[in-house]
């Protein structure tokens, strides 16, 4: 990596500061883990309540399985946004987007060469997604950073491929 992608990449990060996304990452996760308490409370609501007619025991299934899906859901969709908003700050503060562009490209391209084995609940803190052996679709649906060419059209500055 040369020195101006290793720029952007500092860039993105001071965004990253910028954007005050640790906090909006915080309540975002508190909200999920909200959502998943209230579906563990559910479920063991729904095991151990007794003989309540007045019980839907398809809707208190129902929502002990897809709440916390929902939760990761909404925890990933933040965390992605907040990932497009960072490469568009830092594109706006180097005045190009490209050296974050090149970078994220490298990066992708060694990822997908020497795929890592990590604990999935550390993968987030990676700038591409190390766990290659994942099925694109989940993959897309559940990662955080996005493929390089998804987010290099999200800088909206010249030379980032607009």
């Amino acid at each position: 990596m040369n020195w101006e992608q290793v720029g952007g990449v500092l860039a993105h990060e001071l965004a990253h500061i910028r954007n005050r996304d640790i906090p909006i990452g915080s309540v975002a996760a508190a909200i999920g883990m909200g959502i998943t308490f209230a579906a563990r409370m559910v479920m063991c609501g729904a095991l151990l309540g007794g003989n309540n007619r007045d019980r839907n025991p398809i809707g208190e299934l129902a929502f002990a399985l897809l709440a916390p899906i929902a939760a990761m859901l909404i925890q990933a969709a933040v965390s992605r946004s907040r990932e497009f908003q960072a490469d568009e700050s830092a594109a706006r503060l180097l005045g190009t987007g490209e050296p974050l562009a090149q970078a994220l490209q490298q990066l992708e391209s060694c990822a997908n060469r020497i795929p890592a084995a990590v604990d999935p609940s550390q993968a987030s803190n990676y700038i591409i997604d190390p766990r290659r052996l994942r099925p694109v679709a989940v993959r897309a649906a559940v990662s955080a950073s996005s493929s390089a060419p998804t987010r290099r059209p999200k800088t909206g500055f010249p030379g980032c491929g607009v």
